[in-house]
């Protein structure tokens, strides 16, 4: 039987094959398609075909395609077929059709079903007179020699069986492949098994390694892919089958016949309990047992033959429960077991017999006898025994510190001396130990609520003058009534008169942060302040300096315009301060002279003068730098962190204009710094220490943000910082931000941040009085509100002169040009 090509015409774009002879299903004759040629007369065609030869190659399984084009010439006028057979059984299949009015393409996809080896053959190439192909021009069939050539592909095994019974060992097979040399690198991976992790195979070399691992009782396939990594023809399968059968007596799972252990020890006692273990049957993989994250009360015995004992010692064992996991681990076939192990130590002795731990809550009318508490001392069993007792903590003072359980009360007396000391609240412990081998001792908390009115700190160095205003720091209570303690006398001021006072506290604060406002007079320069109070059980006081007005000679230094930022004065220590060209700077007057000294520090921004005088700060990058305000030796140093979320980590602003300050303090002690945020957002904010609270804190000791809510602004093209002036008492701020807007802070009111509206560009806040209603521009403008201007100083002078600078005395009342 003759297979033949189906005859194509340039219209039929499909290929099929058909039998002829007794092969049924077919004609015998091929069949063809007319050409919309012209007719021809007799004569024969001109057949060209590209190319000559057709030499396609493939590997084993793989078929392969080969393409030949054949370009027919005929006298006009005469109709033709034209088809295509090949008869050595390499075509599989094919496909045809005119790719131009004398142009006929061929593609054949040639059989991947032949073992390696070179075949020959021809496609024979009919052009007919008729669609039957019953008459053939002269010359046809056309032949066109086939070499098919058929490389090796991998050879390997199709099929490999495993199987194992109860804990034999997991079985392995190595098969050997033949890798030809043009396959190059081979990999072998599993692409498909009925539970994967239990037959895994890996190529090393011509070895195909299978391997296994203990299962349970079953019947476990996979299908293990060769290819090439480079060519994709190159590539067999192997069927893996891993038969897995129960042991006799069927199979058992991983098991304990405990589910959990739980101990109720008394301390200095001991306890145990046993666990018996069965192991998986289809597996021998067993890792020791172990008890997990064990507390050191633990103990795990092995006893032979699957059997374990955990112990318990609670000798030492502070009270309390513990907890740990006893594991038993038969690796990834045969699973893991874990058993919850709890422990229970119970005290052998008592303090105070089960009641609330007491608080103890001082006012400032309380007496002695609120700071006095005791508890009981009792053994559980009963049995006596001696005792022993020590306080963990300073202000607790234990007044009995030994006797018999059941029989002596342990007695305990805060130490009023601390209560000055102490914050609103503070916990305290003491130690009771009794005499019994292995117990330790039982703590008893004490707490304490101090609401004892005290005075802290004052926020100024000094008075200068006979009249002024003065911030006290402390602890002030909820009912504290100030004006009712002045009255009585509980709350004294000596050597000045208080002409009013009040008490000021940030609403924005959770927790308190007061101020104790005095306005005096007739103070005595030389003679200090003392401002004292005195509760039922604490007396504090505070005093204050008062200095006369300055007096002191006339003198000047040379500076380059520009580079120094304005200096802060001390009148207590009678000296001007201030930064600029990575040093910072101290001129003081003392015996009748002005002296300058001066301390290096790279990249320094600005420096400022704690209100009270004790601690010079200065500022550079992130960190903070303070400094002995008489000799200039530096006494920490600290960077500023992220203290809130709302409040990330921010660098000093190098570029607040020269005219401004980077750095203030406050008359009520709080401290300002412009800063330069994170977002490349701009603006100034209260700073603080590791404590906003207490007085005595340290700036330097983690610096952060405490400004409540974000007052950095993001300011478009924004060059230059927030520039900040500080009026002649500290009692008000005023910031101009970059792009001029306004912003004011009131130590009197301690109400957050106003905004008080825009300046003209380039124009900056000169100086401001201590109330705040009249502030001096740059330009000379005098300010008083947003909107309203009092006048311009630059009027003022001759048109000879040019201003150097302005400012204002604190009262506001006169200007400086």
């Amino acid at each position: 039987m003759k297979k033949y090509m189906h005859f194509l015409g340039h219209a039929v774009m499909a290929l099929s094959l058909v039998a002829c002879g007794g092969g049924g299903g077919g004609s015998s004759n091929p069949s063809a398609t007319p050409s919309s040629q012209g007719g021809v007369n007799g004569n024969a065609p001109t057949v060209a075909v590209a190319p000559a030869l057709l030499n396609p190659s493939s590997v084993e399984g793989v078929q392969a395609e080969g393409r030949f084009v054949a370009t027919i010439t005929t006298p006009s006028g005469t109709d033709y077929w034209v088809g295509a057979e090949e008869n050595g059984q390499l075509v599989a299949s094919g496909d045809a059709q005119f790719t131009s009015e004398t142009t006929f393409e061929v593609v054949l996809q040639f059989t991947g079903d032949l073992p390696a080896g070179t075949y020959e053959s021809e496609i024979l190439l009919h052009i007919c007179r008729d669609q039957n192909c019953a008459s053939e021009f002269e010359g046809s069939p056309y032949k066109v020699p086939v070499r098919y050539a058929i490389k090796p592909n991998i050879h390997v095994p199709s099929t490999a069986a495993l199987k194992r019974s109860g804990r034999e060992a997991a079985p392995s097979q190595v098969l050997h492949v033949d890798i030809p040399a043009e396959a190059g690198q081979v990999t072998a991976q599993l692409v498909e098994a009925s539970s994967y992790g239990v037959i895994n195979a890996t190529l090393s070399g011509a070895d195909l390694n299978i391997s296994t691992v203990q299962a349970k009782a079953g019947t476990y396939t996979a299908k293990i892919l060769l290819q090439s990594d480079s060519d994709s023809r190159y590539r067999r399968t192997v069927d893996v089958s891993y038969v897995v059968s129960a042991p006799a007596g069927g199979e058992v799972a991983l098991s304990a016949d405990q589910s959990s252990l739980d101990f109720n020890v008394k301390q200095g006692g001991n306890a145990s309990a046993r666990v018996k273990v069965k192991r998986p049957t289809w597996t021998d993989v067993w890792t020791p047992p172990a008890l997990i994250n064990a507390p050191a009360v633990f103990s795990l015995k092995d006893l032979g033959n699957d059997e374990f004992e955990v112990s318990v010692n609670a000798v030492g064992a502070i009270n309390g429960t513990y907890q740990t996991v006893l594991r038993f681990d038969a690796g990834a076939a045969g699973g893991r077991l874990e058993i919850p192990v709890s422990a229970t130590v119970n005290g052998v002795f008592s303090v105070g017999e089960g009641k609330p731990f007491p608080t103890l809550w001082v006012t400032d009318t309380s007496t002695d006898q609120v700071l006095l508490t005791s508890a009981k001392v009792g053994t559980y069993d009963g049995v006596a025994a001696t005792w022993t007792a020590v306080s963990e903590v300073p202000w607790l003072i234990v007044t009995r510190a030994s006797g018999t359980t059941g029989v002596d009360t342990l007695e305990v007396r805060v130490d009023k001396a601390y209560l000055s000391q102490l914050p609103s609240w503070q916990d305290g412990a003491i130690d009771v130990r009794v005499n019994r081998p292995g117990t330790l001792p039982v703590k008893w908390p004490v707490h304490l609520l101090n609401d004892v009115s005290v005075v802290r700190g004052v926020s100024s160095g000094s008075l200068v003058g006979p009249k002024g205003r003065i911030f006290i720091s402390g602890r002030f209570t909820m009912f504290a009534n100030f004006a009712q303690m002045l009255a009585a006398g509980q709350l004294k001021v000596t050597g000045a008169s208080v002409d009013a006072m009040s008490r000021v506290t940030d609403p924005r604060l959770l927790t308190i942060d007061e101020r104790l406002v005095l306005d005096v007079s007739g103070a005595t320069p030389g003679q200090a302040i003392t401002v004292s109070l005195t509760t039922a059980l604490v007396q504090t006081q505070v005093q204050i300096p008062v200095v006369a007005v300055a007096t002191v000679p006339s003198a000047y230094l040379t500076l380059p315009f520009g580079s120094y930022r304005p200096a802060v004065y001390s009148p207590a220590l009678k000296a001007l301060y201030w930064a600029g060209q990575g040093q910072v700077y101290r001129w003081a007057y003392g015996s009748g002279n002005w002296q300058l000294s001066q301390s290096t520090l790279d990249g320094v921004i600005d420096v400022a003068m704690r209100s009270d005088d004790v601690r010079l700060y200065a500022v550079a990058g992130r960190d903070v730098i303070g400094y002995d305000p008489v000799s200039l030796a530096p006494l920490g140093r600290g960077m500023m962190w992220d203290y809130l979320p709302s409040q990330p980590g921010a660098l000093f602003d190098a570029q607040v204009p020269v005219s401004g300050k980077a750095l203030v303090f406050l008359a009520d002690g709080r401290a300002f710094g412009s800063l330069l945020g994170d977002r490349q957002d701009r603006g100034t904010a209260w700073i603080s220490g590791a404590s906003s609270v207490v007085w005595d804190w340290d700036l330097a000791d983690a610096p952060h943000v405490a400004e409540p809510g974000y007052r950095l602004r993001p300011v478009a093209g924004a060059t230059t910082g927030s520039a900040m002036v500080r009026s002649a008492s500290g009692r008000m701020l005023m910031a101009v931000d970059p792009d001029g807007m306004q912003w004011s802070y009131s130590a009197d009111v301690r109400d957050g941040w106003t905004q008080l509206g825009w300046l003209p560009q380039g124009v900056q806040v000169a100086a401001v009085s201590d109330n705040g209603s009249v502030w001096l521009r740059t330009d000379g403008v005098l300010q008083s509100g947003a909107t309203m201007w009092t006048g311009n100083l630059s009027s003022k002078l001759p048109s000879t002169h040019t201003s150097g600078g302005f400012t204002l005395t604190g009262d506001g009342r006169f200007a400086l040009i």
